[in-house]
């Protein structure tokens, strides 16, 4: 399979094996857009403020419902 550098991919970061925290990693040319769709800032603002840390809650596409708590944090290229 072919990918391209401009390809949107999504990754766990975290090390194998039991942790506190989950980390994922999203990148790519629309990270921000899918990020502002599946995270739910407790504050109501999008993710927009580049290298701060947001708290809020993953979401569920069809449905609405919370999945998850966490952070997310966004760093622009």
């Amino acid at each position: 399979m072919n990918y391209d550098l401009e390809d949107t991919i999504i990754a766990v970061s975290s090390p194998p094996g039991p942790g506190g925290i989950g980390i994922i990693r999203l990148s790519g040319t629309e990270a921000l857009k899918i990020a502002n769709r599946i995270f739910i800032s407790v504050h109501e603002s999008p993710v927009l403020n580049p290298r701060k840390m947001c708290f809020g809650h993953l979401v569920d596409l069809e449905s609405g419902d919370k999945l998850d708590s966490g952070f997310i944090c966004y760093f622009p290229s």
